[in-house]
């Protein structure tokens, strides 16, 4: 909710953030970048397309933030308490059928507008980012699961790193697909059907 209000009081407050995010990245392309460099490389262009994201990439980035916050400190509780709630919680973590269709909806606005930046863009940028942590969260489910090589989770945050922004987009694909299939209770009843304990 708190990455909503951030790209709703953008909006309200600066009227047009792609116009006040295009100047405070000029500005820090002036007094960042050599100016002989600025002259010769073409950022016009990549700071049309940077500003027009901003909103919604300052609430995405929030959002993270503060996921990765709260995660670290819970899990920093589980190793003071020696429990394992904060894990098991995490690995569990799914948000509400009704995100489901109203990420979709949102998309389909950004496509019916030629995927113009726009409230709506931000807002569905915002969504995107829920199901990259509902992803990654599959992920370290179905490793705590299987008991498998904390590898999977290494290569998992390789390609978040390295492969961005695709791979941050198919984490968050399998985090919305996982809204549907529910892929961890389809892998225990199958480890259950096989005699796993």
């Amino acid at each position: 909710m708190g990455a909503v209000l951030i790209v709703l009081l953008q909006h309200l407050l600066m009227g047009d953030p792609t116009v006040f995010w295009a100047g405070v990245l000029n500005t820090f392309l002036e007094t960042s970048v050599n100016a002989d460099t600025l002259a010769e490389a073409d950022v016009a262009e990549l700071v049309s397309v940077m500003s027009g994201w901003m909103a919604g990439g300052v609430a995405a980035t929030w959002l993270i933030g503060s996921v990765i916050s709260l995660v670290l400190a819970r899990r920093w509780s589980d190793l003071i308490d020696e429990t394992s709630v904060a894990s098991e919680a995490f690995h569990q973590l799914r948000f509400g059928r009704w995100l489901l269709i109203l990420v979709p909806v949102l998309l389909l606005f950004v496509l019916i507008s030629g995927g113009q930046p726009s409230l709506v863009g931000h807002l569905y940028l915002v969504g995107m980012v829920l199901y990259l942590v509902q992803g990654v969260a599959v992920a370290h489910g179905l490793v705590g699961m299987f008991e498998a090589s904390p590898a999977w989770l290494v290569g998992l945050y390789m390609l978040l790193i390295f492969v961005a922004p695709h791979g941050a987009t198919m984490v968050a694909v399998a985090g919305y697909a996982d809204g549907w299939l529910d892929f961890r209770a389809r892998a225990r009843a199958r480890r259950d059907d096989s005699g796993g304990v």
